[in-house]
């Protein structure tokens, strides 16, 4: 069983393996690949959506030597976690809430200090624990295009900037002379490679279109909704994307290179929608980020020097040279950390039943989410309401307890579509407060999915029309948002098909 951190299931391959993969891949298979970084795995903590996206990879590896760390840490294991979730975890509550919080603070400091002393001192090989090998994107994009130039595929790069199209073709046709080439690009200041969502009216949103660079930080104080990307409405949050769509259609690809990047996930979510879709075809499509820029001009990014990529700091050197994404760099690095360290934690103890309820909303395209204000490193994001069932509570009651605890209304304001079914899978994050709030009880091995649909009058505190955010308890805010597969729910396989 591959190792898993926040959900995400970790690859375990070598360069050689990956090569293997993609030599033996047939004509029109439509595989994915993406290079995971920590800020991948993050992002899937916050949108359940991204984190099924990732798991539906056909090809991954690990991009960044602070992931492989956090995945040689959760291989390894703690010490110290092991013995809380052995032996402290049957303290009553108050003594076991407190324990927790030393040796979770204790872990965080030896943590801190072992990843600078592994990454950064001793440089050591965590391949020998992870089973893999760290494999760069922006390196490794050149052993594919070799293989695309040995088997004649037609290659079809998404992203970029249409000033510097001619020098990257240019470069890249005087390196693969048998390579056939073509470049969809938008300007770096389009909304697009800027990374800007555009909310339209078919998203059921009645506000205008909103293009400010600081949306997402508008939409985390709760200004404006805030926008779950998924597969389904990446189009029209990206409209740009419509045209790149149309053209890949087109042109029929055998590989596709997507460099799109940027901090909502469009670029995965780009794949996974041309996946699905029967009147596309592709071999291989790979998610690559930013390495059209160091494959062209390479004027928009610079490598760190090679001291820094051995020494793990090449986080520092994009903080130092790209002022726009320091707060997306701190966020990776002291995110990972936090969470790494807490996982730990989580997956250790007693089981616990816990009910997910997917709440509709009657006659509409919409649904209840959650969402914590986190005032610890790294916003934990929505989440659907969930709960764990008290002692020998029956789940399909105790999904109902959770949905008047966190909204007011009552029972018979719910109307079932399906009482609870055990799943394998959960939406579930990674969250200080959560792990707190259920007595440092977090690990859960029986999941339970209520699919139910809102059929009373009562007041939520939320404009059902206009969709406005707004505060129910604090620290919890609720927002009605268009789903995936809405209208497609019969049955809770469905949900995880």
């Amino acid at each position: 069983m591959k190792p898993v951190l926040f959900g995400v299931k970790l690859p375990q391959i070598s360069k050689t393996e990956l090569t293997n993969k993609i030599n033996s891949l047939e004509i029109n298979s439509k595989n994915s690949l993406y290079f995971f970084y920590s800020e991948f795995l993050l992002r899937a903590n916050r949108n359940p959506w991204y984190k099924q996206v990732l798991n539906r990879a056909d090809i991954t590896a690990i991009d960044g030597k602070g992931l492989q760390w956090a995945m040689w840490q959760t291989i390894g294991g703690s010490k110290l976690a092991g013995f809380y979730g052995q032996y402290l975890i049957k303290l009553p509550f108050i003594f076991r809430v407190c324990s927790f919080i030393f040796l979770y603070l204790i872990e965080l400091i030896k943590n801190l200090f072992l990843a600078f002393v592994t990454i950064a001192i001793t440089k050591i090989n965590f391949s020998k624990v992870t089973h893999n090998e760290l494999i760069l994107g922006r390196d490794y994009i050149y052993d594919i295009l070799d293989i695309a130039e040995q088997k004649h595929w037609k290659t079809l790069i998404i992203g970029g900037n249409p000033a510097n199209d001619f020098e990257i073709k240019t470069k890249l046709c005087k390196r693969y002379t048998k390579l056939n080439l073509e470049i969809w690009s938008k300007p770096s200041d389009s909304c697009l490679m800027k990374d800007i969502l555009k909310i339209e009216p078919e998203l059921g949103q009645n506000y205008k279109n909103i293009y400010e660079e600081n949306w997402f930080e508008e939409a985390n104080t709760y200004k404006y909704p805030e926008l779950i990307l998924n597969s389904q409405n990446l189009l029209n949050a990206f409209p740009g994307l419509s045209e790149a769509k149309n053209y890949v259609k087109s042109q029929k690809p055998d590989l596709l290179v997507v460099c799109l990047g940027g901090k909502s996930g469009k670029q995965e979510f780009f794949i996974d929608n041309l996946k699905n879709d029967d009147d596309i075809s592709f071999t291989l499509a790979a998610g690559v980020g930013a390495a059209l820029d160091h494959l062209g001009s390479g004027a928009s990014q610079t490598v760190a020097p090679k001291w820094m990529l051995d020494s793990g700091l090449e986080w520092f050197h994009r903080f130092l040279t790209q002022p726009y994404r320091r707060l997306r760099v701190l966020d990776s690095i002291f995110s990972l950390w936090w969470w790494t360290t807490l996982q730990s934690f989580v997956n250790t103890g007693t089981s616990r039943k816990t009910a997910v309820s997917i709440i509709s909303k009657k006659g509409t395209n919409e649904f209840l989410l959650a969402k914590r204000k986190n005032w610890v490193p790294g916003d934990v994001g929505w989440a659907f309401v969930q709960g764990g069932a008290e002692k020998a509570e029956d789940i399909a009651l105790a999904s109902l307890r959770e949905i008047e605890e966190e909204t007011g209304l009552g029972k018979n304001d719910f109307a079932w579509i399906e009482k609870p079914t055990e799943i394998s899978e959960e939406f579930l994050t990674i969250s200080f407060y959560r792990f707190l709030g259920q007595g440092a009880i977090y690990k859960s091995n029986q999941n339970y999915l209520s699919l139910l649909e809102y059929t009373g009058s009562g007041e939520l505190n939320v404009n059902w029309e206009n969709q406005k955010l707004a505060w129910i308890a604090k620290p919890k805010v609720f927002a009605y948002l268009p789903p995936e597969k809405v209208g497609f729910w019969t049955s809770s396989k469905d949900l995880f098909a």
